[in-house]
């Protein structure tokens, strides 16, 4: 079973990739020839400085979003219902519009005890 991918690395690689858990779950398969976590490792390193430099722009859009495949991110978070605080919240620290797409990685990497306690330290913190 595949690791779970670092926030960072989620968000790179949706920066190119439609689904970044598909494309992982894909790679980390045995028979593979090359190791899943060079192909992470190569991939995050050639895709970050266009990803740091894009993501800071007004409007930025994920490949999905791009390509009009963004359901597959949206439906993930269509799940969790936040408060108006937390959205509030989020919205304060997150880049513009990666609310939905921060709350999806939380789901698919921990599942709503990981959004939960996120959340948490995000409050304690403020």
């Amino acid at each position: 079973m595949a690791r779970k991918l670092t926030e960072n690395e989620f968000n790179v690689l949706a920066h190119k990739v439609s689904d970044p858990h598909a494309w992982w779950e894909h790679t980390s398969k045995p028979e593979r020839k090359m190791p899943a976590e060079t192909a992470l490792v190569l991939k995050v390193t050639r895709w970050q400085g266009e990803y740091d430099v894009e993501s800071a722009k007004p409007g930025y859009q994920t490949a999905a979003e791009r390509t009009g495949e963004d359901d597959v991110i949206k439906n993930r978070a269509a799940t969790v219902v936040l408060t108006p605080e937390d959205r509030a919240m989020l919205e304060a620290v997150r880049k513009p519009g990666t609310v939905d797409m921060w709350v999806a990685a939380k789901l698919v990497h921990g599942g709503q005890t990981s959004l939960d306690e996120a959340l948490a330290n995000m409050r304690a913190v403020r």
